[in-house]
């Protein structure tokens, strides 16, 4: 693989997956269905996987897959240790430090909170209490423009699925989310679940690559694009649901 630098001092040279072989390294969360999560035997799935993979056929490149927790996967796009991060919602802070493909879809987060839970009933009732969040959402930004932030405990997880499991064990008592995350992992972990608020109008998002690194973000989009103009990238939206 051509190193970033590389790639970097040459800006005039024409966007080539020849420059990219043998392969290209795509980091994804686990934990997050429906859209990155693990199969039984432990090999990576999920809408954004499978976007991934069209990716390199379509390119013809090949892909390898790193998986870890959230966090993890974004400081090792950091350090270069992966070339792009799969399906990561796009924001201004984000936009700071990474740039993006365009967006192939876009995530709606809500609260949720335990169905029978009569206590928790607006964002206000969350004053003093413990919830798991959703670092950079909308959601949590709406705690900040609603000057309740402070007052709320918020836990980070590794993973949504983590969240949900505190959320069923009453060590929390809501948890921020994106919805199609939430209503899976509430079937999954057999937890009725309703929710607190849903006004994020939906958040876009992309590929993301480190910033600097257009020649592989036009790449990925050249792919993207044909992808949804062949209708397969609509077919893997419906495939997982997504509108």
């Amino acid at each position: 693989m051509v190193i970033l630098v590389v790639l970097l001092a040459v800006p005039c040279v024409p966007v080539s997956a020849e420059e990219y072989r043998p392969e290209v390294r795509f980091a994804v969360a686990r934990g997050y269905p429906p859209y990155q999560f693990r199969t039984e035997d432990g090999q990576p799935t999920g809408l954004d996987v499978e976007v991934i993979h069209l990716i390199g056929e379509r390119l013809n490149i090949r892909v390898k897959i790193i998986q870890g927790p959230w966090d993890e996967m974004v400081t090792a796009l950091r350090v270069g240790k992966v070339d792009c991060l799969g399906g990561m919602e796009i924001n201004a802070k984000r936009l700071q430090v990474l740039d993006f493909t365009d967006p192939y879809y876009s995530r709606k987060g809500a609260v949720f909170t335990l169905m029978d839970n009569s206590e928790i009933q607006t964002l206000e009732d969350l004053r003093g209490r413990i919830i798991t969040g959703d670092r950079h959402s909308y959601m949590e930004g709406l705690f900040a423009r609603l000057g309740i932030k402070q007052g709320i405990r918020i836990r980070q997880t590794e993973s949504k699925d983590m969240s949900f499991r505190l959320l069923k064990q009453g060590k929390v008592v809501a948890v921020v989310a994106p919805k199609a995350v939430g209503y899976y992992l509430a079937s999954r972990h057999n937890i009725a679940v309703r929710i607190i608020d849903d006004s994020d109008p939906g958040s876009p998002v992309g590929m993301a690559v480190i910033k600097g690194n257009t020649r592989l973000r036009d790449l990925l989009d050249q792919a993207l694009d044909e992808l949804r103009n062949n209708g397969k990238l609509n077919g893997v939206l419906r495939t997982w649901r997504i509108e």
